[in-house]
């Protein structure tokens, strides 16, 4: 591991993030020489302990996704910036790969994407499984996120060179069946109202027979069946997620409200 941080701003977005914060910027500071917390007007104590933990903070009402993370990347000091959720925490490999990186030079006109794997509520980590490269880690003279109050996803011209890192981000994304219920329905219902709207024969042809699908993929083709039957169970609750979206637009078809 390097001796002193790196010349990288990451950068934290929360709202009552309290129960997690702490460790996410505790080992954001072991790898960046500043990591900024943009705090959406949390009600708990997630600002002050982010404060302890070595982060600036920065409370900012919510103007959107992207626009959240424009306001970080316009206080970072640094060109590099690296993007964290704050469920999200480095892993000892990623820091490795990242420190090599600057090591033997990171070039500004590439974007690097890294792994985001779940650690599921038992604390199993579903390395080969539900995990997902995300666009994380740029410089921002370069690449910017969307001013959009819906895409917070970075901004990849196209010709632009992506490189996948080493290593991951640990991903607690939730507590509990429960939660994570709760956050796919919210999901599914604005997944629903801002993709464009699908002719109805298709809506009632994806309803009566793609479910089987959803879960099939999460199974296999993300690797979710690698980690037992809450796995399964958590595939087949994402797969529903999937399916509420298509449920979704029927209701869009149909007039009837969110």
């Amino acid at each position: 591991m390097q001796t002193s941080p790196l010349p990288i701003s990451c950068y934290i977005r929360t709202k009552n993030e309290a129960s997690r914060i702490e460790a996410t910027v505790c080992a954001a500071m072991k790898l960046c020489d500043e990591v900024i917390v943009i705090d959406s007007e949390s009600t708990d104590d997630t600002r002050e302990i982010a404060n302890t933990a070595g982060a600036k903070v920065i409370l900012q009402p919510w103007l959107g996704e992207g626009f959240q993370k424009r306001i970080a990347e316009d206080a970072a000091k640094n060109d590099w910036v690296l993007d964290v959720d704050a469920d999200e925490v480095i892993s000892e490999e990623l820091a490795k790969a990242i420190t090599e990186l600057f090591k033997l030079g990171a070039d500004p006109s590439v974007i690097y994407s890294i792994k985001v794997a779940t650690v599921d509520p038992t604390g199993c980590l579903w390395e080969y499984g539900a995990a997902d490269y995300r666009d994380k880690l740029y410089n921002k003279k370069h690449f910017r996120c969307p001013a959009s109050e819906v895409w917070s996803n970075l901004k990849v011209p196209k010709g632009a060179k992506i490189i996948k890192l080493g290593g991951h981000l640990e991903h607690y994304s939730f507590p509990n069946i429960f939660f994570l219920m709760s956050k796919l329905n919210r999901a599914s219902t604005m997944r629903a109202e801002e993709k464009k709207l699908k002719p109805y024969p298709i809506i009632v042809l994806r309803i009566l027979f793609l479910f089987p699908f959803y879960l099939a993929r999460n199974l296999f083709r993300r690797g979710m069946w690698r980690y037992g039957i809450y796995s399964w169970a958590v595939a087949s609750v994402v797969a529903f997620s999937r399916w509420l979206t298509d449920v979704k637009m029927l209701e869009r078809h149909l007039n009837i409200k969110p």
